[in-house]
């Protein structure tokens, strides 16, 4: 059985692609080709994102045959999806923990795709979060924040260079800087209103993990309050781009959403946990 977690097939089928988790993957997708759209000005069509709402085996054929480059979307999706699951749901709950067999999958997982690189680093930071405790910690949580979202970087980076964009090559640049910066704002955003699940699941959360390592809440704070920072510099250097009104009135309304809702809930987790606990039901009710 352990050999088997260890050895991958990067040749993804039909039938595998069925096997990994097809909701999520889809999701995945769905969601880096309208961001691609939104944010980067992608030159594709927004019905694109719709071929991918659940479809039947026929409709993924479909997909395969008439839209291979959405289809090769799907597959390295259905790649990065297998490996983390095999990761997270079978390798890190064993006790031992494997690390060799863990480190053995990630390796596999690099030298398939240089593509992967980025994601790999990521795998490699998450081990060693895991199995040492020393004075790089809070570096190592911050490479973590920057690049958690790697999945989403990868699949818009492949959608524009094979779509292009309609925004100028200097506006393209910025526009990817703010979308980079916005997604990392808005995993740190989402792992503050999901502490209290992922502590009970054990599942990764940079909230959790950083005060479980006592880093102060003021560790977090910074880096959102930077992430805030960054974004009205680069909304600023967009000259030409057909959403610049909204990307900044994005920004803004987050803004006031971290203060109002975001930064209590996360100072009652850590200082508070009976009442971060009727904070944030009040939160989930909104």
């Amino acid at each position: 059985m352990d050999q088997q977690l260890i050895r991958l097939s990067y040749m993804v089928t039909q039938n595998n692609i069925y096997k990994s988790n097809l909701n999520k993957v889809l999701k995945t997708v769905r969601g880096s080709i309208k961001k691609a759209i939104f944010y980067l000005g992608a030159n594709m069509p927004y019905d694109y994102s719709s071929l991918l709402i659940t479809p039947l085996v026929d409709s993924l054929n479909e997909i395969k045959k008439n839209y291979p480059d959405i289809y090769y979307l799907i597959e390295m999706d259905c790649k990065i999806r297998n490996v983390d699951d095999i990761l997270d749901e079978k390798l890190y709950k064993k006790n031992p923990l494997p690390i060799s067999k863990i480190k053995e999958q990630i390796n596999n997982f690099e030298k398939a795709d240089k593509k992967f690189k980025e994601i790999a680093s990521l795998f490699k930071l998450e081990l060693d979060l895991h199995i040492k405790k020393d004075h790089n910690f809070e570096n190592k949580l911050r490479k973590i924040i920057e690049i958690r979202p790697s999945d989403y970087f990868l699949l818009v980076d492949e959608i524009i260079n094979k779509f292009g964009s309609v925004l100028s090559v200097e506006d393209l640049h910025n526009a990817k800087l703010f979308f980079n910066e916005f997604q990392r704002l808005r995993d740190l955003l989402d792992d503050i209103m999901t502490t209290e699940e992922d502590f009970v699941k054990n599942s990764y959360n940079n909230i959790v993990i950083a005060e479980k390592n006592g880093l102060s809440y003021k560790f977090i704070d910074s880096i959102i309050n930077n992430k805030f920072h960054n974004l009205k510099i680069y909304i600023e250097r967009i000259k030409k781009h057909p959403h610049k009104k909204l990307l900044k009135d994005t920004v803004e309304f987050w803004e006031k959403q971290y203060f109002i809702l975001f930064k209590p809930l996360l100072l009652s987790y850590y200082n508070d946990k009976e009442e971060h606990k009727k904070i944030y039901f009040m939160f989930k009710q909104i």
